[in-house]
Formats: structure tokens, sequence, C-alpha cells
């Protein structure tokens, strides 16, 4: 089952995602009926995503969850760029450092919600700025 934050990634892509975490984390956050430049959340994430999002929450209150779900947003996406490349459930979990169950299931979830198939049409934004791997391990 996802969280907000995963379906606001499904819609947005992560890259926009973890941007409305940094910024407007632990907080509830009204999406607009109408997306408008001047809006702050068009200014973190762009009008494109808002635009989306928009579509999807027109006046909905929504609440941001904090930057402690940012590592495993940041996990899920690695991990669908790395299925999307080919590699298998065992070198994804060698990769990051989880058991290939869980890998499994995370991409289970990930196929379901169509993020997988994102990632190898190249619509999740680009990878995090970060050294993921060291980030999600810890």
């Amino acid at each position: 089952m996802n969280g907000v934050i995963e379906d606001i990634a499904a819609e947005i892509g992560f890259t926009a995602a973890l941007a409305l975490i940094e910024y407007h984390g632990g907080r509830v956050v009204m999406i607009p009926v109408r997306p408008s430049p001047d809006h702050p959340i068009a200014r973190t994430v762009g009008m494109p995503a808002l635009t989306r999002l928009c579509a999807a929450w027109a006046g909905e209150v929504l609440y941001i969850e904090g930057d402690t779900r940012r590592a495993r947003i940041e996990r899920r996406a690695l991990i669908a760029r790395l299925a999307a490349e080919g590699l298998s459930t065992r070198a994804i979990a060698r990769a990051i450092g989880i058991g290939e169950r869980r890998v499994q299931q995370i991409l289970a979830e990930l196929r379901g919600a169509g993020i997988v198939e994102l990632a190898a049409a190249g619509e999740l934004g680009p990878p995090i700025e970060t050294d993921q791997t060291e980030e999600v391990t810890t």
C-alpha cells in the first residue's frame, strides 16, 4: 500500500516529490484547483509538476511527510532504475544492500504502480544528486 508521497511521486516523479518533501515536508498543503506560477508549490517543483498535482488532487489538503521518508523514496527510485536497466533481483539486492525477497516485494509494488515502466521510459526525472547507495544502506 502506497503512502501519499509515493502516490505523488508516481504522479510528478521522484525528483519533484523529493523537492516537495524538502521544502514542504512536515506540513499540510492545499493543492490549488488551478495551477499558477506564483503558487509556492510551483516555485518548488515547477509548473508541469504542479499541473499534474492539480489534475490528481485539485482542492485537496495533503499532509506532506517530512524528510524521514527521503531515503525510502530514493531507494525505491534506484530499484526502479536498476530494474529498468535489466539488472536481476539478486544484483539489485547486492547493489542496494537489502535481501532479494525485499527487492521482489518492492518491485511488485513499483510494477503495480507503473513506476518501473516510467523508469524504463526515462520519465522518473534525473537521479538524485547524492550518493544513493550510501544513503539507502545507512
